[in-house]
């Protein structure tokens, strides 16, 4: 996806879809959304792992992702779907998100 954005010469971050393993066993997905990236291409995933510039990382279920800044996601009609976000979450919408890690 990003040689195709880059052949048109857009300037996109397509975020790679992860499985990992946790130590109780259980597979789940994640990406990376970056912040400081103005225009990226997320999976939709179990969890996201947020990336903030000056702070530290934060992981957090994709469903309180939707509830909190649902409206910084737009859905896209493309296989496989991704959702276009063209700015990061505010630090009130990061708060209100919590932090899965410890």
């Amino acid at each position: 996806m990003e040689k195709l954005h880059a052949e048109k010469g857009e300037d996109v971050f397509v975020p790679t879809f992860s499985v990992i393993k946790a130590p109780n066993g259980r597979l789940f997905s994640y990406a990376v959304w970056a912040g400081g990236v103005s225009h990226a291409l997320l999976p939709k995933t179990d969890v996201l792992l947020l990336g903030r510039v000056d702070g530290e990382p934060a992981m957090v279920e994709w469903e309180k992702v939707v509830e909190v800044a649902g409206d910084l996601l737009e859905p896209l009609d493309m296989y496989p779907f991704r959702y276009r976000v063209r700015e990061f979450p505010s630090e009130d919408q990061l708060a209100a998100m919590g932090n899965l890690l410890p």
